[in-house]
């Protein structure tokens, strides 16, 4: 997981968030986890060096989840994107998303939140952050929001991601 400043050809300031390489990382998500389990491993999901973390939802759950708190928050104002890559193993399209809360988050209408779906195999998910907006002003543009409507990441309280488990288990 990290936090970028342009897409990948033109990337100049990267930060990796999330590391599996030693597992401290995914001890930490561990931590701030709800109906799931997080496992190191060496195979198809790596993208650099040669861990990654296997995620798997509690079959049936209606939601799993992991949150980042703390350190791992600051200086997200000087980036652009948050990238993670995702590998699956299965045929079904999984939804994930992703929120931002600062401060003033306290529900769905004041956080920020983006979505993506999956495909089979290896996905890159980017989103653009440095114009994240509460969900309540979806359908304004940058320049019609106050700035009680911008999401302040450089006063992150937590980032959330999360995901519908399979019916049987699964990522």
């Amino acid at each position: 997981l990290c936090v970028c400043a342009a897409p990948a050809a033109e990337r100049k300031e990267m930060r990796t968030l999330i590391d599996f390489e030693d597992g401290a990382d995914a001890e930490l998500l561990k931590k701030s986890s709800e109906n799931c389990e997080f496992d190191i491993v060496q195979d198809n999901g790596v993208t650099s060096g040669k861990n990654c973390c296997r995620w798997v939802g509690k079959a049936g759950a209606g939601w799993a989840s992991t949150e980042i708190h703390g350190e791992k928050l600051k200086d997200w104002d000087k980036f652009d994107y948050f990238v993670m890559d995702v590998f699956i193993e299965r045929e079904e399209k999984l939804g994930i998303a992703f929120e931002l809360w600062d401060a003033d988050s306290k529900n769905y209408h004041t956080r920020c939140t983006y979505d993506a779906k999956t495909h089979v195999g290896k996905n890159t998910l980017m989103w653009k952050i440095n114009r994240a907006k509460r969900n309540n002003k979806e359908g304004r543009d940058w320049e019609e929001l106050e700035p009680k409507d911008k999401i302040k990441l450089n006063a992150l309280s937590k980032v959330k991601i999360f995901f519908t488990p399979f019916k049987d288990g699964g990522n």
